[in-house]
């Protein structure tokens, strides 16, 4: 990794410049990891959308490759969603998986969104 300002998602493994959207994900690591430099905050990619993802703020192009992958119905509206190491996406506040990601952590590889 780059030196640099980034963010990290323990639960998820996702990373990311801070004020930038996702840029790949750590699957060897995602969920091992300690939570270095404290609780992921909701701004550090510098969303603009009420949808949350492991209380990080996606942005408009973020959000919408997300319903592309997942079904446009499965994260129609603002939300919050908890997403796991192995892709599983769910409500925060609980209920059945939603959708596994796997998929759409594939476009990440090599840091292209």
């Amino acid at each position: 990794m780059v030196d640099g300002d980034w963010w990290y998602d323990a639960r998820s493994g996702a990373y990311g410049r801070s004020g930038g959207a996702c840029a790949g994900y750590a699957r060897a690591v995602a969920g091992t990891l300690p939570r270095a430099g404290g609780p992921l905050r909701g701004d550090c990619s510098a969303g603009d959308t009420g949808v949350y993802v492991n209380d990080r703020r996606l942005d408009r192009r973020e959000w919408d490759l997300w319903r592309s992958h997942v079904g446009a119905g499965t994260m129609s509206s603002p939300g919050r969603y908890v997403l796991d190491a192995r892709g599983n996406l769910a409500r925060e506040l609980g209920g059945p998986v939603l959708a596994n990601v796997d998929a759409l952590k594939a476009t990440y590889a090599g840091g292209h969104a």
